[in-house]
């Protein structure tokens, strides 16, 4: 099937009393999310612990902290050992408009992930400052970790992506939206980030062409996806059971977009077939190698 262009622009607003084939969503970020206020409002509505999102590792709310401390004369620097980081004063040289560097500390996680700064005399108010901030954002969901668990949960309520280069424009089949909004209360009651949504109807061939060709373009990369990787010959027999369901899950999302939209896919129905034959045969070489 011929890639098209998304439409958005022909996917119209309605009254939402008006059967709708599903909603346009879309967010707008918002400052970091406390986990753990998002973890109990999360289990208060029900939700599945599962699809919380993971919290930044250590090193990552390190390097947060350490940006997040920046200032126009205090500088953060990479060091060659990675994980490490110098915090250097710039000033100006009082005798000339040189400016002159001092490394005011070095930072560093030990391996239980303590912040370990150097030398020990170091500025206490600073050590203090680096290990309260270190603290904040190994408890907090960044803008961009919130944006790529909103995009997992709109793949989890049935949604896709409408863009071609991904981003968080997303049509919700109407199957997938009690669930999405119970994920949304949630996110609005424990941040400020605001989650529009538009409920949306095919305005005319073109509008539906750009959400099918949106679900043709996320199969058509599962697809490829499993198949490299059954070309490389590294997936045993738990991981060819998983590809095996990861492609059943996503040929049942394309069943239920041609339901919604009338329309069918063969060529897409073909080649999850073909992906089933190649999996079976990879199975079966398994087989074979342990009966020599």
């Amino acid at each position: 099937m011929a890639m098209l262009k998304p439409a958005v622009r022909d996917l119209v607003a309605l009254a939402e009393a008006t059967r709708s084939s599903g909603r346009i969503v879309f967010w707008y970020r918002n400052g970091n999310i406390p986990f753990k206020d998002l973890r109990i409002a999360w289990k208060a509505a029900g939700l599945p612990d599962s699809l919380l999102p993971a919290l930044p590792a250590p090193e990552t709310a390190l390097r947060r902290a350490l940006k997040a401390l920046q200032e126009k004369r205090r500088l953060v620097r990479p060091l060659k050992k990675r994980g490490e980081w110098a915090v250097v004063e710039e000033r100006t040289n009082t005798e000339s408009d040189d400016l002159a560097y001092e490394v005011e500390c070095q930072v560093k996680l030990n391996v239980i992930s303590e912040v370990v700064v150097t030398p020990k005399d170091a500025d206490k108010s600073l050590r203090k400052e680096i290990e309260t901030t270190y603290a904040e954002h190994l408890s907090q969901l960044s803008p961009e970790d919130a944006s790529s668990w909103l995009v997992n949960l709109a793949v989890v309520a049935g949604g896709v992506c409408l863009r071609p280069e991904g981003g968080g424009v997303y049509f919700n089949p109407q199957w997938g939206l009690a669930q999405w909004d119970r994920f949304v209360d949630v996110i609005r009651n424990v941040s400020t980030y605001k989650v529009y949504q538009i409920p949306a109807v095919k305005g005319d061939a073109e509008a539906m062409a750009a959400i099918i060709d949106s679900v043709v373009r996320e199969a058509q990369a599962e697809v490829a996806k499993i198949a490299k990787e059954l070309e490389e010959g590294d997936l045993k027999g738990k991981a060819l059971q998983a590809r095996r369901d990861t492609g059943k899950q996503v040929a049942a999302k394309i069943a239920q977009y041609e339901k919604l939209f009338g329309t069918k896919l063969p060529d897409l129905h073909a080649s999850f077939d073909d992906l089933e034959v190649k999996i079976t045969t990879a199975e079966l070489a398994l087989t074979t190698e342990d009966d020599k």
